[in-house]
């Protein structure tokens, strides 16, 4: 999946974005960093989104013209748990449609996949996966569909 802006796209526009709406002349690298890898491949609405929601959740701020991470973000990031953070609208429908397009067999992939980790190796999902008659390259279609990071 390719997306419309490439990460040094996406870093100027949020740069431009916090400087027209907040008057933000510098952004925390770690700010730009977490932005590009949760932006939804680099779809500009998504970016604006992402960090109005993320402002208005106070997982960033803005202080002397500088748009710095919390705590908070800082532990989301580390520990790979985002379930305090509310997606945008505009997300949870387009994933909503998204999911409404999966097979069977990709839904249960991804959930025993999601339940795994943030990054595995195939041969630990297929141990757990339900479904004895799909092979390693099936399992690894599916997941390489949905950018899953793989050991």
């Amino acid at each position: 999946m390719q997306g419309l802006l490439e990460e040094s796209e996406v870093a100027e526009l949020i740069k431009f974005h916090v400087n027209e709406t907040m008057n933000v002349t510098t952004v925390d690298h770690e700010v730009i960093k977490i932005l590009i890898k949760k932006s939804f491949k680099g779809i500009p609405i998504f970016i604006i989104d992402l960090v109005e929601a993320l402002l208005a959740q106070k997982y960033i701020q803005y202080t002397a013209q500088q748009l710095i991470t919390t705590s908070d973000l800082d532990d989301m990031e580390l520990y790979g748990d985002w379930t305090s953070f509310v997606l945008p609208i505009r997300f949870e429908k387009i994933l909503g449609n998204i999911i409404d397009c999966l097979s069977v067999k990709e839904i249960m992939i991804l959930k025993y996949a999601a339940v795994i980790g943030n990054v595995f190796d195939l041969s630990t999902l297929n141990r757990i996966n339900p479904f004895n008659n799909l092979s390693l390259t099936d399992t690894y279609a599916i997941l390489t569909k949905f950018e899953v990071n793989l050991l």
